[in-house]
C-alpha cells in the first residue's frame, strides 16, 4: 500500500472518526471506504466512481479533493487501466441486452409461484373433502393446533430480487478530461445548464420519460445511464445532443 490509502485512514483516525461516521457523512459503503484506505481499487465499480468516493471522503476528512485525486491519477497503472476496459465493456455488452428482462423474470416467477400455490391449495381441499372410512380416533389426550392446518403463501419478499429495478432514467456525468458546457433537459424542464469545470461532482440527473442533454465537449466526459457506463458520445470539442428515452432504455 502507497501513501495514498494510509493517508487517508491516518486523517480519519486522527479525527476520532470510524468507518460507520464515514459512511454516515459521505453515504459510501463500509465495503468501499476499507477498499479505498487499503487501495484495492478492484474492489470499487469503475475509475469514475473511484473518482468520486475520493472526492466526497477528501471532503469529510478536510483534506483537498484535487490533491487526493491527482494521487489516484498516480496509482492507477496500466493494469488498472486494462481491468476498468474490461469493466467498459462488459457493461456495454450489458447494455445491449433486452432491458425489461429482470423486471419480466420476476413477474414471471412470482405468477408461477401463486399459480403453484393455488393448485396446492385446491388439490389439499378435494383430499378433504373426499368421503373417507376411518376408525374412530384414539383419545391419546394431544388437542390439535388449528393454526398448524394452515398454509401460509410465499410472500413477496421471499420470490422478488435484491437487486433494485429503477423504472425511471437516471444519468450520471462526471467531467472528468476538460471543462464542459452542459444542458439537461428532464421531461421538458431545463433543470441545468452551465459550464461544469473538470474534477467538479459527478452531477447526476433523473427523469420520468425522457432526458435531453447538450454537451459543449463531448469527449470531456463520462456517462453512467441506468447505471450503465456509455461509450463516449464524442471526441475533445465536439458538440452533441442525445436524448434518452424510456422507450429506447
Amino acid at each position: 500500500m502507497s501513501g495514498l490509502g494510509r493517508r487517508l485512514k491516518d486523517r480519519r483516525q486522527s479525527l476520532g472518526l470510524s468507518i460507520k461516521d464515514i459512511e454516515e457523512i459521505t453515504k459510501i459503503r463500509p465495503l468501499y471506504i476499507e477498499a479505498l484506505e487499503n487501495e484495492k481499487f478492484s474492489v470499487l465499480p469503475g475509475k469514475v466512481y473511484i473518482i468520486g468516493f475520493l472526492r466526497s471522503y477528501a471532503k469529510a476528512l478536510k483534506l483537498d479533493p484535487k490533491e487526493i485525486i491527482e494521487e489516484f491519477h498516480n496509482l492507477w497503472n496500466e493494469k488498472d487501466e486494462e481491468k476498468e476496459k474490461r469493466y467498459e465493456e462488459k457493461a456495454v455488452f450489458a447494455d445491449k441486452a433486452p432491458a425489461n428482462i429482470t423486471l419480466y423474470y420476476n413477474k414471471l416467477l412470482r405468477f408461477g409461484i401463486i399459480i403453484l400455490a393455488v393448485l396446492v391449495l385446491l388439490g389439499i381441499n378435494k383430499m378433504w373433502n373426499k368421503p373417507q372410512h376411518l376408525p374412530p380416533p384414539i383419545d391419546n389426550g394431544y388437542t390439535a393446533d388449528p393454526d398448524t392446518d394452515k398454509i401460509e403463501e410465499p410472500h413477496e419478499d421471499e420470490i422478488i430480487s435484491d437487486e433494485p429495478i429503477f423504472e425511471g432514467l437516471r444519468l450520471e456525468i462526471a467531467v472528468v478530461r476538460g471543462d464542459c458546457w452542459i444542458e439537461v433537459v428532464a421531461d421538458d424542464q431545463v433543470v441545468f445548464s452551465r459550464t461544469v469545470k473538470k474534477g467538479e461532482d459527478m452531477l447526476v440527473f433523473e427523469a420520468v420519460k425522457e432526458i435531453r442533454l447538450v454537451l459543449g465537449n463531448a469527449g470531456a466526459v463520462d456517462l453512467i445511464y441506468n447505471g450503465r457506463v456509455l461509450d463516449s458520445l464524442g471526441k475533445i470539442g465536439d458538440v452533441v445532443r442525445p436524448t434518452f428515452t424510456k422507450e429506447g432504455d
